[in-house]
C-alpha cells in the first residue's frame, strides 16, 4: 500500500491493522507510531538532515535534487510513513505477544532480532545497490532506533 502514496488508503490501511488488535493495546500502537514519527523527524529532519540530502542527491542523482527541493507532497510522506510506522507497530506487538515478551530486555532482544531480519532481507533489494555507505548506514541506525522505541514503547501495553 505504500507503494501507491495515497494518503487516505495508507491511514485506513494502517488503522484497520491497528484496529485488528484491539483493546488497549490500540493506545500503545498509537504512542509506538507517534514515537517512531518523532524520532524519524529528528534523525531526518535535524541530526543528519545535510548528510543525509547529500547523500541521496549524489545517489539518485538529479531526480532525487528535484524532489528534496520541491518539497514532496509532505502529507503524501507524512501518511504513508504515519502507516508504515503503525503497521510496524502492530506487527512488533504481535511479535512481543507470540514470543512472550516480560521485560524492556526481552522486548529489545525482540527488537533486534525482528530488524536484523529485515535488514538482511532489505539489504539485498535493488534500492540499495550502489548506495553510498554512510547513506545505508543513516538510513539503517534510524530504522533500528524506532525499531527499538517502540518495542520499548509496546511491552508497556502487552
Amino acid at each position: 500500500w505504500t507503494r501507491h502514496g495515497n494518503p487516505i488508503m495508507s491511514a485506513l490501511s494502517a488503522l484497520t491493522a491497528a484496529s485488528a488488535v484491539g483493546g488497549p493495546q490500540l493506545g500503545g500502537i498509537v504512542v509506538a507510531t507517534f514515537a517512531a514519527q518523532m524520532i524519524g523527524m529528528i534523525w531526518f529532519g535535524t541530526a543528519f538532515s545535510k548528510p543525509y540530502s547529500e547523500a541521496m542527491v549524489k545517489f539518485r542523482g538529479k531526480k532525487m535534487d528535484k524532489i528534496l527541493s520541491t518539497g514532496y507532497p509532505f502529507n503524501t510522506m507524512i501518511a504513508v510513513s504515519a502507516g508504515a510506522a503503525m503497521l510496524s507497530a502492530v506487527a512488533m506487538l504481535i511479535a512481543l505477544r507470540v514470543l512472550g515478551a516480560k521485560n524492556n530486555l526481552d522486548a529489545a532482544s525482540v527488537a533486534l532480532a525482528l530488524w536484523t531480519g529485515m535488514k538482511v532481507v532489505d539489504a539485498e533489494a535493488p534500492v540499495w545497490q550502489g548506495a553510498p555507505l554512510h547513506l545505508i548506514l543513516i538510513t539503517y541506525s534510524k530504522s533500528l532506533a524506532t525499531t527499538m522505541a517502540q518495542a520499548l514503547v509496546l511491552i508497556n501495553f502487552v
